[in-house]
């Protein structure tokens, strides 16, 4: 029971309206638009590709979850070393940049954008964009709070034991 409640504690709960996912969509086409970025992604806490927009990536659902695991990787990395927090990371690549954002809800901004593109033309944006999706992220989780049922193995017992 303990392993389940662990488990439970760690499992990310996102449940997302259609207007939200209608908002986030929204955003990050202003966002790519405004930056005259090639693609831009935003990824659940767990990996998951919540939405993307720009130039198709052969796999991005695989680069999804290890642009989530670099993240917690170098997190945890950073707090060893002592420092608290890590909220934006930059890759500079051979022809593009790639920008990541922790937002406050703990979800991953990833922005493409070529080597044309100078750090004043997108910071601004990516702020802007920062402020939008993180409170609908947060509600979106918020919502799954109130009520949501978890059936754990020895709940599922329990129930299946009274039949």
């Amino acid at each position: 029971m303990e392993h389940e409640t662990n488990l439970k504690a760690t499992m990310s709960r996102l449940v997302i309206t259609e207007e939200q996912q209608d908002q986030l969509d929204e955003t990050l086409q202003t966002l790519l638009n405004a930056t005259r970025g090639r693609s831009v992604m935003l990824i659940e806490r767990s990996g998951l590709l919540l939405s993307s927009f720009g130039n198709e990536i052969a796999n991005n659902i695989a680069i999804s979850s290890l642009i989530a695991g670099i993240f917690k990787s170098i997190t945890a990395l950073s707090a060893l070393m002592g420092e608290s927090e890590i909220r934006t990371m930059q890759h500079r690549g051979s022809g593009t940049n790639l920008i990541l954002n922790l937002l406050e809800s703990g979800d991953i901004l990833a922005l493409m954008v070529t080597h044309q593109v100078e750090p004043k033309d997108y910071e601004a944006p990516v702020e802007g964009a920062i402020k939008i999706l993180s409170p609908i992220l947060i509600a979106a989780r918020d919502s799954t709070k109130k009520n949501t049922p978890y059936f754990g193995k020895d709940s599922i017992s329990l129930i299946l034991g009274k039949l």
